[in-house]
């Protein structure tokens, strides 16, 4: 009898299932990456970073991940590492601003500024730690977009999307690190793909 033959087959079925579960609860993976300052590459790089969890997280997981990352990457590189902050945003909104972000890219010390993003998965949720290289903010007296006289801003409300998406989100002391956590559910998971 040969090895293949003596070995159950993990490659179909039921087994297959249950040993990738098994694999997974005993797995962690941490990657890190930096990136720049270019806000055109953002979703692509957003869909680079979230290849890894697929696995264990649903389509409506990815999703609100997904979103998530956007609006916490683009606040690292717009307030962080541009030194862009909500009033001087608000004013420029528009062509003004655009021009101010392709400025600042593009001169020191903004240009060498970069994000670091770590991403922590393991069996059952994936963690985020998004780190600028800015001044930070005071994340404690964050505008309320529900509230009526923000309603209608053309921006401020990536935070609270993301809030509304995450098991958990936190800032550092500083406020220029966010961490996110969801929880993936691998059992819906596997329901949504069958």
């Amino acid at each position: 009898m040969t090895l293949a033959q003596q070995e159950p087959d993990i490659t179909s079925g039921h087994k297959a299932e249950t040993t990738k579960k098994i694999i997974a609860s005993h797995l962690e993976k941490t990657d890190t990456i930096r990136i720049g300052n270019d806000l055109d590459l953002m979703p692509d790089i957003v869909n680079e970073i979230l290849v890894p969890i697929m696995p264990i997280c649903s389509p409506d997981d990815i999703r609100a991940l997904k979103i998530s990352l956007l609006e916490i990457i683009t606040n690292a590189i717009e307030h962080g590492n541009l030194s862009i902050g909500y009033t001087n945003k608000t004013i420029l909104y528009g062509e003004k601003l655009d021009e101010l972000i392709k400025k600042r890219q593009s001169k020191e010390p903004f240009k060498s500024r970069k994000v670091t993003i770590k991403c922590r998965v393991n069996a059952d949720n994936v963690t985020y730690i998004i780190t600028d290289q800015g001044d930070g903010f005071d994340w404690r007296n964050l505008l309320n977009p529900t509230k009526e006289e923000n309603a209608l801003m053309p921006h401020g409300r990536g935070i609270f999307m993301a809030r509304s998406y995450m098991d958990m989100l936190s800032f550092n002391k500083k406020g220029n690190r966010v961490t996110m956590m969801k929880i993936c559910n691998y059992s819906a998971t596997k329901a949504q793909r069958h």
